[in-house]
């Protein structure tokens, strides 16, 4: 105990909060006992979050209990209830998928508020079900890793604990528990796993083979760091950063090494959706095939808006299965939410023109009309400056060799059908002088749970 009580206080700051995560089940009660022993001489707030799933009938008294205790030790107790299994059928989940993302959803929350650490029960024996999961499921190295004790903002302390010794530290020392029944169901693979294959294992190995399981692991996590750097170094030699998205340069890709390779199509993965969660390590070797092949006009499909269209000598990210065509009149001032994004258009005073090319200033005395956030029609065009007649766009993009596939939905700010501003690539109208009326628009992209300015 000791140990675990002297990591803790040597990753938590003074002024950082400890959100213990209390399902109270026999791991998170010891972590919470483990925590505030470590506060005491560490000098920093704990604060007790439980989630009610709302899956069982005894959830509701079980979470009575624990802000009865949590009271009585005078730790904050943060509660939340929920409907895990009405969340799981509305966005297609497991139910343990669900579950977790309603639960870091709810410490997310809370951490907002009180800035520090979450700190979970998981332990050696969960790091071992959760690689020989991820195992069954075709995961490649990443997924072999399993989860590490630190992945900020999240701790998990007990990494080095059995189960056998949490329940025995948890007898010896009265820490009281519940005994959630769902976790012996078979019905779901992690618990089936538990229950049934690792004792088989240990009957025809020993007890230290969920040791083993894990220190593999720690070698393999290793390697794959490695691996991971060179290809981070690949990916940045061979990048293209798009207006739309990201490309790939064609013949570099095809010159790496089967394992620098993959790991360069799910960086690209990240940086253009966010996210590579559910891309199956087939797809990445289906994905490498094609772009090996290299026939140009062929697309490819992790799913139905993330995929990627091979052109002559180069891959281009994020084209989906369809591009949309949008026309959407901007509220003036105000927000306007539009594909992906918002718009802003505010009044503002007279100041240098902006170097920001998500960013325009119009001299909004000149228009008077309606402004259209939109995608592009038959016979759109746009001034020259100084006076030097028109451009239609279709030859702008010929002459700015914008692929085909990213000219469907490129925005525009328009009138009717003369373009104010081809978002990001060009502005199309002289910059206000002092005194005319000047409007400022800006657009500000969503992708991937976050915000970054442009498109």
């Amino acid at each position: 105990m000791n140990q675990t009580v002297q990591w803790i206080q040597k990753q938590i700051k003074g002024d950082e909060c400890a959100i213990v995560a209390l399902s109270g089940g026999p791991d998170s009660a010891l972590l919470l006992e483990l925590t505030c022993l470590a506060a005491m001489a560490g000098d920093f707030p704990v604060i007790a979050a439980h989630l009610n799933h709302g899956l069982r009938d005894e959830a509701n008294q079980e979470e009575e209990t624990l802000r009865a205790f949590c009271e009585a030790r005078r730790i904050p107790f943060y509660s939340k209830r929920v409907e895990c299994a009405a969340y799981a059928a509305k966005n297609h989940l497991t139910l343990e998928e669900a579950g977790r993302n309603l639960r870091y959803g709810f410490l997310t929350s809370i951490l907002l508020e009180h800035p520090g650490w979450i700190l979970t029960g998981h332990h050696r024996n969960d790091q071992a079900e959760t690689i020989l999961f991820h195992l069954f499921r075709g995961a490649g190295a990443r997924g072999l890793r399993g989860i590490p004790a630190i992945e900020s903002p999240v701790l998990r302390p007990l990494f080095d604990w059995k189960r056998t010794e949490i329940l025995e530290t948890c007898r010896e020392n009265e820490i009281a528990y519940f005994i959630d029944k769902s976790n012996e169901s078979r019905v779901y693979t992690r618990n089936w796993i538990r229950h049934e294959l690792i004792p088989i294992l240990e009957n025809r190995f020993d007890e230290g083979v969920v040791d083993r399981i894990v220190q593999t692991s720690e070698l393999v996590a290793q390697d794959d760091q490695f691996l991971q750097g060179l290809a981070e170094q690949a990916f940045d030699q061979a990048v293209v950063y798009e207006t739309k998205g990201i490309s790939l340069n064609l013949e570099r890709l095809k010159a790496l090494e089967p394992p620098i390779f993959s790991r360069v199509i799910f960086i690209a993965l990240e940086k253009q959706f966010g996210s590579r969660k559910d891309v199956t390590s087939r797809q990445i070797q289906q994905a490498m095939k094609l772009i090996a092949e290299g026939q140009a006009g062929s697309r490819f499909q992790f799913s139905k808006n993330r995929g990627f269209l091979i052109g002559s000598q180069a891959i281009y990210m994020g084209v989906g299965e369809k591009e949309e065509s949008f026309s959407i009149s901007l509220n003036i001032p105000g927000e306007t939410r539009v594909p992906g994004g918002i718009v802003r258009a505010e009044w503002g005073k007279f100041e240098e023109e902006s170097t920001d090319s998500f960013t325009i200033e119009i001299d909004y005395d000149k228009i008077q009309s309606s402004i259209f956030w939109r995608t592009k029609q038959s016979g759109d065009w746009f001034f020259l400056p100084r006076q030097q007649g028109r451009k239609k766009l279709k030859r702008f993009w010929i002459d700015e060799k914008i692929p085909q596939h990213q000219r469907a939905s490129w925005p525009l700010l328009t009138i009717e059908d003369q373009i104010l501003w081809i978002v990001g690539r060009r502005k199309c109208v002289e910059h206000p002088a002092k005194g005319a009326r000047l409007l400022r628009i800006r657009w500000r992209r969503f992708e991937g749970g976050h915000h970054e300015e442009g498109y």
